[in-house]
């Protein structure tokens, strides 16, 4: 679940985090749900992610999907963000938006990340790859303030079915039409399926997830805390805002855990 986002003044060949200047968009992102406050504890662990795909040194296209940040250089996304079947390309950049509000560019920090790593038993568009859908974005140096890293839950046992979740992402707010992202939002889940290797949640019809969200957290308070318990991988279903497949953080762990150490 992608969308395209243009970016002016990309810096092409450079390797140190530069700014980049975004045009202005006026709607809002996920299907429902409501803008995510700058303030909220949400809004200082989601980011925005793209991909900017390149031919002969001139970009052709750009994936923007949302991510979450899980130590203090370390951004979880998801790894069908970086694929593109619909052009020709022969090299690639991402980049790491800080900021819930893309119009406000006083507020907006976007760096160029220093390296991605893809689950290695991803394929794309493979079946059965869902449940390792999922890419770790390492930032050029540590976050800025006053972003923090997501707690991921440890202990899983304390999920269950019909527990309340909370969905944030950068995503499209209409599909048909096509109506872009200027907002970080979030909406009110509940976990509908657990399963061995990825989860489902779903609520209301008309709020949810849609193309852009791909990657974006998904948290559920355990003990009191908000805690990461997955990262979107897609919806089931052709329109967006219904059912949501996630990954479970706790099965990917051992392709993880070297990033945070």
């Amino acid at each position: 679940m992608i969308i395209q986002l243009f970016v002016v003044g990309l810096m092409l060949g450079c390797a140190e985090p530069n700014e980049i200047d975004m045009r202005p968009i006026v709607e809002n992102g996920i299907i429902g749900g409501s803008i995510v406050s700058k303030d909220s504890q949400i809004a200082r662990m989601a980011v925005y992610i793209g991909v900017a795909f390149f031919k002969n040194g001139k970009s052709v296209a750009e994936n923007n999907c949302t991510g979450v940040l899980v130590s203090s250089k370390v951004v979880l996304t998801a790894a069908h963000c970086f694929f593109n079947n619909d052009i020709e390309f022969d090299s690639k950049k991402v980049y790491v938006a800080f900021g819930s509000d893309l119009k406000q560019s006083s507020d907006l920090v976007v760096w160029f990340a220093q390296d991605a790593f893809m689950h290695p038993e991803y394929k794309y568009l493979q079946k059965g790859s869902n449940s390792v859908d999922l890419a770790v974005v390492v930032l050029p140096k540590s976050a800025p303030m006053p972003f923090a890293p997501a707690k991921i839950l440890q202990d899983f046992s304390k999920l269950s079915e019909s527990l309340s979740v909370t969905v944030a992402g950068y995503g499209l707010v209409s599909l048909f039409p096509k109506v872009p992202s200027a907002n970080l939002k979030s909406t009110a889940s509940k976990i509908l399926e657990i399963r061995k290797d990825m989860m489902v949640i779903g609520a209301e019809v008309d709020n949810g997830t849609c193309q852009g969200d791909s990657g974006g957290p998904v948290f559920a308070d355990i003990d009191g805390r908000l805690q990461l318990i997955g990262t979107v991988v897609g919806g089931l279903g052709v329109q967006c805002g219904q059912l949501t497949e996630l990954t479970r953080i706790e099965r990917l762990m051992p392709f993880l855990q070297p990033f945070l150490n």
